[in-house]
């Protein structure tokens, strides 16, 4: 994986603005990111014919490449407890180490609405038309079998719940047999599911299914894409034995 050149910053970048413009339009949305810097951009082959696009919306790698995993090392209480609110504030925590000065509540705002990653697939030097936004989540809901508790509704938090990183609990399930070594790691597979899989219609209206073969398990990607839309969002990631 490598930063963007400057001439694939300059066609890949108005793809992003028109698109989340459209999306926080349609979302009712008074504020959205439009773009973000070119050393947030990446690139990096998905197959022989196609290239990923990588774009990281402003603290998207400090979240899960530093403040998550320091938080399933010194505060492992805080995961496997059924509960998201938990996850929250162990993020949060890492998060007041950067000086984050607003409360959990605007925090919690944050990570759900401002951190995501957006792929854009270029095939046969053509970019497709569809993105695929990863979010942290969407949105907590309350448990319906613990309550009190809350849910990860959607993106990678809640997809993290049937996986563990390095033998620790990834989220609010415990521990899971399909280890990873960090968050990130999770991006190659969606993208591979998304962009290289055959698309089928899900369980939920406007939701769509895709596989893809990854660390010895069939990898399922629960999506979710709006009609007349481009970009679609992450419902889950489920593992399953070959």
């Amino acid at each position: 994986m490598r930063l963007v050149t400057r001439e694939e910053y300059d066609e890949i970048k108005p793809i992003m603005s028109r698109e989340m413009m459209e999306l926080a339009d349609h979302e009712s949305k008074n504020s959205y990111l439009a773009q973000t810097a070119i050393n947030n951009c990446y690139v990096r082959s998905l197959s022989e014919d196609s290239q990923l696009y990588q774009i990281y919306s402003p603290g998207f790698l400090t979240v899960i490449e530093t403040d998550y995993l320091k938080a399933l090392n010194e505060t492992p209480e805080f995961f496997g407890t059924g509960d998201a609110k938990d996850v929250i504030t162990a993020l949060y925590a890492q998060a007041k180490k950067h000086r984050w000065c607003w409360s959990i509540e605007r925090y919690t705002e944050y990570l759900s609405n401002e951190i995501f990653c957006l792929l854009i697939c270029r095939k046969d030097n053509i970019l497709s038309n569809n993105l695929l936004r990863i979010d942290l989540f969407r949105q907590m809901k309350e448990s319906p079998i613990k309550p009190g508790s809350f849910d990860f509704v959607g993106g990678i938090f809640h997809a993290l719940k049937h996986f563990s990183v390095d033998e620790q609990c990834a989220s609010i399930m415990p521990n899971q047999n399909v280890n990873l070594y960090d968050v990130e790691q999770l991006i190659w597979p969606i993208a591979n599911a998304f962009f290289k899989g055959k698309w089928e219609k899900g369980k939920r209206k406007k939701s769509f299914e895709t596989t893809t073969c990854y660390l010895n398990k069939l990898f399922t990607l629960e999506f979710y894409k709006e009609d007349n839309r481009n970009v679609s969002f992450v419902n889950s990631v489920i593992p399953k034995s070959l």
